[in-house]
């Protein structure tokens, strides 16, 4: 309880750090899923695994604002980062508001803070129960592959659905010689994605 209330206390008041330059590297240290907006009803888009580098910008709607790589920008829920040194950092900011300041950051983000540490925690659970059970199918490499949705070609239709989910419908061709599949990914508001299969195979895509 005490720990939950710390972690309540501490995230739900950042909300300016984004605002005075606030930038600070942290090292994630379990399976995160990274939103692409800062809400649990979004799927996630990657996730980082331990030891992944990210660059922290503030919070946002009680998440943490990361960029990946110098490229790719996303959420994460409170819990996932080793926050001490950006706490830190965040400390000294705090020391520069009045009181009225600091009670009006608390008071906007309090709701927000709770949502957010609730979801990590079943995002936690969840990102760990699945890297487990697929690194024991396929190993840890392959799986880190699947779980941040990454496609190679030979992977099995299997492994394919595991990474990027079931397709919006299937066209099979059959002959003497072998069994050919189309997958087809329709999305609203994007490219339809087609992936080739031969004999149960991924031999080619399109996006």
């Amino acid at each position: 309880m005490r720990l939950l209330f710390t972690l309540l206390f501490s995230f739900s008041s950042i909300v300016c750090l984004a605002q005075v330059g606030f930038s600070q590297k942290s090292i994630i240290s379990m399976p995160s899923p990274v939103r692409g907006t800062p809400s649990f009803d979004n799927p996630p888009k990657i996730t980082l695994m331990p030891g992944d580098t990210i660059t922290v910008y503030g919070m946002e709607s009680g998440y943490w604002k990361i960029v990946y790589k110098d490229s790719f920008t996303g959420y994460l829920a409170p819990n996932y980062i080793k926050h001490d040194s950006v706490q830190r950092r965040y400390n000294a900011f705090l020391d520069s508001l009045n009181e009225l300041q600091y009670k009006k950051i608390k008071e906007n983000n309090i709701i927000a803070a709770k949502q957010a540490t609730a979801d990590s925690l079943n995002d936690i659970r969840e990102a760990k129960i699945r890297m487990t059970e697929l690194t024991k199918k396929y190993g840890y490499k392959l799986a880190k592959m699947l779980v941040n949705h990454v496609v190679q070609l030979g992977m099995t239709k299997e492994m394919v659905s595991e990474s990027i989910g079931v397709p919006t419908h299937i066209n099979r061709t059959v002959n003497s010689y072998s069994t050919s599949e189309q997958w087809v990914y329709e999305h609203s508001g994007a490219k339809t994605e087609f992936y080739y299969f031969t004999n149960g195979k991924l031999t080619s895509w399109q996006d």
